[in-house]
């Protein structure tokens, strides 16, 4: 599509190429959005020339050159160019990044936040594109290893756009964990208490099958569990404390499954609690590390005292009956039992108004 549109004449020097890039890069930095007035310059034609040849974009210029022209790419795909093709253009970006590599000057931070514009564009304008909105996500793995950090700061700015189904692989890669420090708690099932705890700070991860495998190599009463650990949510054991159940059960409405993502986990006190104990039946996990080209990265970790695990488990069995709900409605929607969920939602906010009658779970 982009060589049907912009016709190539590569009979150019490097110099010529380099100049057309650097005054494209200023007409665009000054403010110039109109379509027709960029597409009809000099500049833009020599430039996407060079696009529609990716072999000779990768291989025929310096790289200095080529990270320039993959940033005006972007610069105008989030601001100037339609959203037909917008997957082609950033795979050509990506492979020109990954050829050189996510430290030099075709993978920079400029590159990462106008690929954020380019993904918020999407949002706001899904039926502009002429493919999947996850097709524009194979790239992502390109600019981003280095550059996490832009994506934590950049997508609270959008992420109320990103449908709680649909656009799956684009909404793992947008609720990535960067330096999140989440909370994991086992439950023996011998004994029916937590006996451990500890606090992980993790980046890249997105799937919970993935969060399992990252367990078993940090976390030692993980280890041992194989494919016959189950995982819950904080609010498991609230409701079973609450009702004087003993145990959680096999299969709670609570569980975390391996084919959902970490954003469905439910937070206390703005993080994320995983429970965790050895079950009686093995049970693979489907999902992946998606994005293999960020890497998954336990920065620290900290393991509860018995005092501290204490005071945790206080502070989690006093929870009110408000954070028990937001923890519980946060699973809902994820392809787990949402009618069990609702129920339990019910039954706690009959519990809070005294009168002995389910709520109304609105």
């Amino acid at each position: 599509k982009t060589s049907d549109r912009y016709p190539s004449d590569l009979r150019m020097d490097p110099i010529a190429i380099k100049n057309a890039v650097e005054t494209l890069h200023t007409t665009l930095d000054e403010g110039e959005t109109n379509l027709e007035t960029i597409t009809g310059r000099d500049d833009f034609q020599i430039v996407f020339s060079v696009v529609s040849q990716p072999q000779y974009l990768i291989q025929g210029l310096d790289e200095e050159t080529a990270g320039q022209i993959t940033l005006a790419v972007l610069k105008l795909v989030a601001k100037v160019l339609p959203l037909d093709g917008v997957d082609q253009l950033l795979m050509i970006c990506g492979a020109v990044s990954e050829n050189y590599g996510s430290t030099g000057p075709t993978a920079t931070e400029e590159h990462a936040r106008n690929l954020l514009k380019v993904v918020e564009r999407v949002l706001k304008n899904p039926d502009d594109l002429d493919c999947d909105p996850s097709d524009i996500c194979p790239p992502l793995m390109a600019f981003f290893p280095n550059w996490l950090n832009v994506l934590a700061e950049v997508r609270p700015s959008f992420m109320s756009l990103v449908p709680r189904r649909g656009h799956v692989m684009l909404r793992e890669f947008l609720i990535m964990a960067v330096d999140e420090p989440m909370v994991f708690l086992y439950y023996n099932t011998a004994t029916k208490k937590v006996e451990a705890g500890h606090r992980l700070t993790i980046t890249g991860l997105t799937s919970n099958a993935h969060m399992r495998e990252v367990m078993g190599r940090t976390l030692q009463p993980a280890s041992s569990m194989g494919s016959s650990i189950q995982l819950f949510c904080w609010t498991a054991l609230w409701q079973a404390n609450k009702a004087k159940e003993d145990g959680l059960g096999m299969f709670p409405a609570d569980m975390i499954w391996g084919e959902g993502y970490i954003d469905d986990i439910a937070r206390l006190d703005a993080e994320k609690v995983v429970v965790y104990s050895n079950g009686t039946i093995s049970r693979s996990m489907h999902g992946a590390h998606t994005f293999g080209s960020i890497p998954v990265k336990v920065s620290k970790t900290e393991e509860f005292s018995e005092a501290e695990l204490g005071t945790y488990m206080k502070r989690l069995f006093d929870a009110t009956v408000d954070e028990y709900v937001e923890g519980v409605k946060c699973q809902m929607g994820t392809g787990g039992n949402d009618q069990k969920l609702q129920a339990l939602i019910d039954e706690a906010k009959g519990e809070k108004t005294g009168n002995g009658e389910p709520g109304t779970g609105e």
